[in-house]
């Protein structure tokens, strides 16, 4: 019984060191969903790991983020305005239609 243990024991032994023989030397584990070009560090950052945290980014890249978000919300304003108009023309001629 406890040379079962014993053997089990350095075969998880085994498994957890090539495992992290092959994370450290980057050689890519198989992985599902044809992920399989990916090293298990890499893995683990696009999934967000415990590491991962958000970083500031440089100044002109906030600048450009603002610019891009502004610019957005701007053709959203002006295509929902532009939609609710055609809306309002729909209605109004179906109105004259019926009439």
């Amino acid at each position: 019984m406890q040379q079962q243990q014993q053997m089990a024991q350095q075969r998880q032994a085994q498994a957890r060191q090539q495992m992290l023989a092959q994370q450290y030397s980057g050689v890519p584990m198989g992985m599902p969903n044809g992920m399989n070009q990916m090293t298990p560090a890499q893995f683990q950052a696009m999934r967000g790991g415990p590491m991962a945290r958000p970083v500031n980014l440089p100044q002109h890249l906030q600048q450009q983020q603002a610019q891009a978000e502004h610019s957005l919300q701007q053709q959203q304003q002006a295509q929902a305005q532009a939609q609710a108009q055609h809306q309002v023309r729909t209605c109004s001629d179906h109105r004259m239609q019926r009439s």
